[in-house]
């Protein structure tokens, strides 16, 4: 799975992009639907909207609800997110949540500290 996210995919006859996590849009996406996956009701795009412009400090005009869509078009694309039933509320399962868990424990755990290790002391 982890693999194939830069890949594009397919959500229904349309192609979507993939998912690059070296953008911090994403990145923040990813942090927003951990967040929100304990909702038990499922969460709507202005809901991952709102949660994203909580962690980027950004207005409604630069992340609203339209990018949130197309954000979880892309993930659902991925098998990350799915819609519950024929309503606009998406739901994370298991597995998703696991990748996403796992990407951003990774990163900032693993990732983030070797490359600031390899980084040559400056005096």
């Amino acid at each position: 799975m982890l693999d194939r996210l830069p890949l594009a995919s397919r959500v229904g006859k349309t192609l979507v992009g993939g998912i690059d996590l070296n953008r911090a849009r994403m990145r923040h996406v990813i942090q927003a639907l951990i967040a929100l996956s304990p909702s038990a009701n499922g969460f709507t795009a202005s809901d991952l909207a709102a949660r994203v412009r909580l962690f980027t400090k950004q207005g409604p005009l630069q992340y609203g609800p339209r990018h949130a869509a197309y954000d979880l078009k892309k993930l659902r694309g991925k098998q990350i997110v799915q819609r519950i039933g024929r309503t606009r509320r998406y739901q994370t399962p298991p597995p998703g949540l696991r990748a996403m868990a796992a990407l951003v424990v990774l990163r900032n755990k693993a990732i983030k500290p070797l490359l600031a290790a390899a980084q040559p002391l400056r005096p």
